[in-house]
């Protein structure tokens, strides 16, 4: 958990601090409120059917001026309460690139991304992390101007060890996304 929180602090501190350079140069970029669904796929989760999650998530790109590609950071939570009332969660920070299509009408871009994760679960008290890949896909409808609406499907895959096995912390998480665009 600690290692979470020192990363996630750290990426907080640069993305702001090179965001409002980028953002003077003309960058673009957005801030999306992620709502959706982790699909874990392990018998550790199954067993306790702790295998599919609410997710809740931020996913932030920035675009330099001239760039063909946008940094991404993003955060993920996922939990469910299992049999016999046992908590599953898991969290990630999500660094890399993501890429946007050209609009289609004005509002619609589709994109692609991925890039390396620290993702952390937690079974009952139970927990580990471990650094491991994600990809992401969506479609993105800028209505309004700023107003971001859309559909997000990622995967990623790390392995931790919880109760002395080997335990993959990544899944399949569908996502409905809504945010800003700038």
């Amino acid at each position: 958990m600690k290692k979470l929180v020192c990363v996630s602090a750290l990426v907080l501190v640069l993305l702001v601090v090179w965001s409002g350079a980028a953002l003077a140069a003309g960058a673009t970029g957005n801030v999306n409120l992620l709502l959706g669904k982790k699909y874990l796929d392990d018998n550790v989760w199954d067993d306790r059917d702790l295998d599919e999650q609410d997710s809740v998530g931020l996913m932030f790109d920035i675009n330099p001026a001239a760039w063909p590609i946008s940094i991404a950071a993003d955060f993920l939570k996922s939990d469910d309460e299992g049999v016999a009332g046992i908590d599953g969660e898991t969290q990630e920070i999500d660094l890399g690139v993501r890429w946007y299509s050209n609009p289609i009408s004005q509002i619609v871009r589709f994109y692609a991304g991925g890039g390396l994760g620290l993702i952390e679960a937690e079974i009952e008290g139970e927990s580990d992390d471990e650094f491991g890949l994600w990809l992401n896909g969506g479609i993105v409808f800028t209505i309004v101007k700023h107003l971001n609406l859309g559909l997000d499907l990622r995967y990623s895959m790390a392995e931790v060890e919880l109760y002395g096995e080997d335990v993959d912390a990544g899944g399949l998480t569908t996502s409905l996304l809504i945010g800003f665009h700038f």
